[in-house]
This record gives C-alpha cells, sequence and structure tokens, in this order.
C-alpha cells in the first residue's frame, strides 16, 4: 500500500469519523432544548393564567406608594430595606446611588415582577399584586439597558408591528435622538438579528422611541443612556423631561447641574435604603450623601 493510498484511507476516515463525533453533542443539546422549551411554555401558561386576573385600571390618576417595602433576591441580602415613599402623577423622580444600592429594584416592583415582598405597593390606593398586569402595562413603558431588536427596519423596531399615527411616530424619533440614523439610512433600514448592524448607542435610541411612542402616563427608565454619548445622553434625558403631563421615574448616574434641576424630587439609595430625598438644591445645601456623589462625578469627568 503506498503512502498516498494509506493518506486516503485516513482522510475517508475522518469524513466518516467527524460527523459521529459532533452528534453526540447535538443530540445532547437537542434534549436540552426541549426541555427548556417546555419549561418556558409551562412558565408563559402560568404568567397568561396571571395576566387574565386582578383589577382592571383604566388609567393612572394619582400617585404610586411604598410603605414599609422590604425585599430581597436572596434570603440573606435585601436589597429594599423598610422603603417607604409617595411618587406623585406628573412628577419627575431621578433615583441615583451606588452600584447594588437598590435602584433598578424599585423599577422591577413597580412593574410587577415581584410579588414576595414584605410591606405595601399602592397605585391610586389600589394593592399591586391585586392589579390585572395587562392593564398595569397599558399604564407603563419601560426604557432599560438591555436592548432586543428584531431582524427587520427601523421602522418595525420602533412601533414593534403595529400602527401609529405619523406625527406620534416622527415626535418619538426627534425625542429619541434619532433623526441623524433615519436621514442616513432612512426607516427601512434593517436593524439585523439583535440589532447587529446598529451601534450601541443607535440600539439605545431606538429602545428610546419604542417606549415613548406608546405615550403611557408613566415611563421608568433604567440607565436607559448609559450607552450614548454625554452630549446625546443629555439630550434625551432632557428631552423625556419636558414631556407635559408624564409621570418619570429614572435611575441615572449622571449628575449634570442643569438636568438634575428638572427633577421635583432626587432619591438616594445606599445599601437598600432610602437616606435623602429632595430637590437638587435642597440636597446640595445640605451637603451629604448625594453631595459627595456628585463632587465625584465631577472629579471623573475632569
Amino acid at each position: 500500500m503506498t503512502i498516498g493510498t494509506v493518506i486516503a484511507l485516513i482522510q475517508l476516515g475522518n469524513y466518516i469519523l467527524t460527523p459521529v463525533v459532533e452528534l453526540a453533542p447535538l443530540i445532547s443539546n437537542r434534549r436540552a432544548a426541549v426541555e427548556l422549551i417546555n419549561r418556558i411554555e409551562k412558565e408563559v401558561e402560568e404568567k397568561e393564567t396571571e395576566a387574565d386576573t386582578g383589577i382592571q385600571i383604566a388609567e393612572f390618576k394619582e400617585t404610586i406608594v411604598f410603605k414599609d417595602v422590604c425585599f430581597s433576591y436572596e434570603n440573606d441580602n435585601l436589597a429594599l430595606a423598610d422603603f417607604s415613599y409617595v411618587f406623585e402623577k406628573g412628577k419627575n423622580y431621578a433615583i441615583v446611588g451606588s452600584s447594588g444600592s437598590g435602584k433598578s429594584t424599585i423599577l422591577k416592583l413597580i412593574l410587577g415582577y415581584y410579588n414576595e415582598y414584605d410591606g405595601d405597593i399602592l397605585i391610586d390606593g389600589v394593592p399591586l399584586r391585586e392589579i390585572n398586569l395587562d392593564s398595569l402595562y397599558d399604564q407603563i413603558s419601560i426604557i432599560q439597558q438591555d436592548v432586543f431588536l428584531f431582524d427587520s427596519s427601523i421602522e418595525n423596531n420602533i412601533t414593534m408591528f403595529r400602527s401609529f399615527d405619523e406625527a406620534k411616530l416622527s415626535s418619538a424619533i426627534e425625542r429619541a435622538g434619532l433623526l441623524q440614523l433615519i436621514k442616513e439610512k432612512g426607516r427601512d433600514y434593517s436593524c439585523g438579528e439583535g440589532g447587529k448592524n446598529l451601534s450601541g448607542g443607535e440600539k439605545q435610541r431606538i429602545s428610546i422611541a419604542r417606549s415613548l411612542i406608546r405615550d403611557t402616563p408613566i415611563l421608568l427608565m433604567d440607565e436607559a443612556t448609559s450607552g450614548l454619548d454625554n452630549e446625546t445622553a443629555l439630550n434625551v434625558e432632557n428631552a423625556v423631561l419636558d414631556i407635559e403631563g408624564m409621570t418619570r421615574i429614572i435611575v441615572t448616574h449622571r449628575f449634570n447641574e442643569s438636568t438634575m434641576k428638572k427633577y421635583d424630587k432626587i432619591l438616594v439609595m445606599n445599601r437598600g435604603r432610602l437616606i435623602e430625598h429632595g430637590t437638587f438644591d435642597e440636597l446640595m445645601e445640605d451637603k451629604g450623601y448625594f453631595y459627595s456623589l456628585y463632587n465625584v462625578s465631577l472629579a471623573e469627568a475632569i
């Protein structure tokens, strides 16, 4: 047998063995995927059942009230401790603090993501646990750090494939800082799977427009401008704060003085507790924890 024949036999053997070797993990992954799909279907069915029950709220009228709320993701670590506050309709609220201080947890509880908390959360006097989730989400929009985009046009990712008035769509595009992107690429430009054709900042602006176009009475923002440059982030935040008749609760790490002064109240969190609250001028005059955070942010910006 010649060397060439040996090499040819080895190659043919590889062609046979390699697919067999690759088949084993594929079978294992398929089994795991089937199990995961079944679990997701079960979870969705349970959530849909929950969403069909509860008290319907047709509008947001007055307040979101937290009364002595304690919540923990893990038994030994409180994410919120004895948190009490009244968010009033039509006002702007900033929530600031270090990482892990409970800022995002407040928003998640308002959205009804968790019911295993002590204390009470009331929307217009109705316990949050008793509110129908579908009607709750008709009143609230959320802009988060993580953005999911469909493999479709910019317009479809903003409208979520629903029909909106042209004036409302144009307004959302402008307020979210998308005019330049639309001018360069057009509304029909494909975002790609997961937004792979766009930068992080562009994806975030689409997420902001997606929330603004719904025109809900309550808007929550969780570090939504973290992926934007300072100028664009400030423009977007100011545009959101200038919308009339909307209640805004915004988790932020940016401490621009002119923007901070637009908030009716600033809530300062530390280790799950509300340690200070007031207007920008009041907190600066007190020279407490917020005063320190503000000055640290100025030093980092230099």
